[in-house]
């Protein structure tokens, strides 16, 4: 639990970055807030590498919001077994959505 004045704070305290794509927080949260017009949504956990969220809002589309997310973070499915279905269901069944890069 961490003390914020929004939902993107814990990203700096933590200092979420994906550096293995030459992300830094800062681009990170852009994005985030970039996909608020496609669904709303908290932050509700984070580390150096990965955030989770959830929706209050799901996006419309929600096939094509897991391809956003699967654009900008590929390492949240395993390219052999993971499909954008998958990662759709996934993120229907949990209201939220992960990111994680290795």
């Amino acid at each position: 639990m961490i003390k914020g004045n929004n939902t993107y704070d814990i990203l700096k305290i933590q200092g979420t970055e994906a550096s293995n794509y030459n992300l830094d927080t800062k681009e990170i949260i852009a994005w985030l807030k970039e996909q608020q017009k496609r669904a709303s949504f908290v932050i509700t956990g984070a580390g150096t590498d990965w955030l989770e969220a959830r929706f209050i809002k799901p996006p419309t589309n929600m096939k094509a919001f897991a391809q956003i997310v699967l654009s900008f973070a590929p390492d949240v499915i395993d390219p052999e077994k993971g499909t954008v279905d998958k990662l759709a269901e996934r993120m229907a069944k949990m209201n939220g959505f992960y990111l994680k890069w290795d």
